[in-house]
């Protein structure tokens, strides 16, 4: 399973650099929890949940999203924005959740940009 969600990060990277995101973190963790990738994208901080999927999976990527792990995401990300101890004040911030299906050869299904709010 390591391997699957391993492999879809890659690709959802990929993904992401192509759309003109920088890549800041992979795999950023707190005591609040783990945010996947954050990315740049122009003013915006990215906070990127991502969902990979094999072939027989029953439960779509984005439902697996539940308001527990958009909370949790949203806990991390107010983590790391009070480390950033920015002059400017907070940045601007989105939260993407993308779905990536096709197990040894990974594919971004679905890329939700804002997929849910700082309230989560």
């Amino acid at each position: 399973m390591k391997i699957l969600g391993d492999r879809g990060e890659d690709e959802a990277v990929r993904f992401l650099k192509k759309k003109g995101c920088q890549i800041i973190k992979r795999n950023w963790r707190s005591k609040a929890g783990e945010v996947d990738i954050i990315a740049q994208d122009g003013e915006t901080l990215v906070f990127v949940e991502v969902k990979s999927r094999g072939s027989g999976s029953y439960v779509s990527a984005v439902e697996s999203v539940d308001a527990r792990k958009q909370k949790r995401i949203t806990r991390t990300a107010l983590h790391y924005i009070s480390m950033l101890n920015d002059p400017e004040g907070p940045p601007l911030v989105r939260f993407d959740v993308i779905c990536v299906s096709g197990g040894l050869k990974p594919k971004v299904e679905e890329h939700i940009p804002d997929a849910f709010g700082m309230e989560g």
